[in-house]
């Protein structure tokens, strides 16, 4: 009777002793990880491609940029300020995300989220630069070169701002290149974008030697479906060049010239 007694006494002080040595473990180990030293920083571009906008050099060394001594010689886990340089990297305008963490081979990984450019602007005053997907202004620095549509014309945004909102033509032109990059015809054939002294939208293909007069960002569906239309239908049969300029600025038209 007493041995079925402490029995599950037994049991329970078992359980509860391999609790603790397991916790113990675990605490033995976080300490031994963190005392431990960074031998090298790993670097991945999440969707990586010949026209990367950030390189895994650079991105090696705007961490080391904010490392306490500007090196990984003698640094340690527990030195590492792993949010202060996911911040840093992420004021970077070719970078979306950045995540920084340790793995068991002491290695310090970095995975980076990188800005997708979809569209070129080359205002009539200042520096040109691209949109990313997000809307965010990224400079055109010259060290990369992104296969994608280019503004010209009478654009003058303010550039003082990361955003697209300050300027109205910026942001209908944002708004565009949104459209056709959900649009794989049009934005593949898309050479250019000229913005006129009025304000309106002409799109350059590149299949053909016509303008594409769209006005504004209004209805951008409708026109757009009522252009492929017409292609398709008559362009098709009269050729690609028989019309100098093709409006769809007003609802329910296509005037042709």
């Amino acid at each position: 009777m007493l041995t079925q007694t402490r029995k599950p006494f037994l049991v329970g002080l078992f359980w509860f002793l391999v609790t603790l040595f397991g916790l113990l473990l675990l605490r033995q180990a976080y300490f031994w990880q963190q005392n431990s030293y960074v031998d090298t920083i790993v670097v991945s571009i999440n969707d990586s491609n010949e026209d990367n906008s950030v390189s895994q050099e650079e991105i090696k060394n705007l961490v080391l940029s904010q490392l306490p001594s500007k090196t990984l010689n003698g640094m340690t886990v527990a030195m590492l300020d792993r949010k202060k340089i996911e911040d840093f990297l992420e004021m970077n305008p070719y970078i979306a995300n950045a995540a920084i963490y340790t793995d068991m081979r002491h290695q310090l990984r970095v995975d980076i989220d990188q800005r997708y450019p979809i569209l070129r602007i080359v205002p009539r005053n200042g520096k040109g630069f691209y949109l990313s997907k997000e809307g965010k202004k990224m400079p055109a620095n010259g060290l990369f070169s992104a296969r994608v549509p280019v503004a010209t014309g009478y654009i003058v945004p303010n550039t003082t701002q990361t955003d697209t909102s300050q300027s109205p033509i910026t942001q209908s032109l944002f708004e565009l290149a949104t459209f056709l990059t959900n649009d794989p015809f049009w934005y593949a054939n898309t050479e250019q974008i000229y913005v006129n002294p009025k304000g309106d939208l002409i799109l350059i293909p590149k299949i053909a030697s016509h303008e594409i007069i769209l006005g504004n960002t209004t209805n951008l569906p409708d026109k757009f479906n009522r252009l492929t239309t017409f292609y398709q239908d008559a362009l098709n049969r009269l050729g690609w060049n028989k019309y100098k300029t093709i409006s769809v600025k007003y609802q329910g038209q296509i005037v042709c010239r």
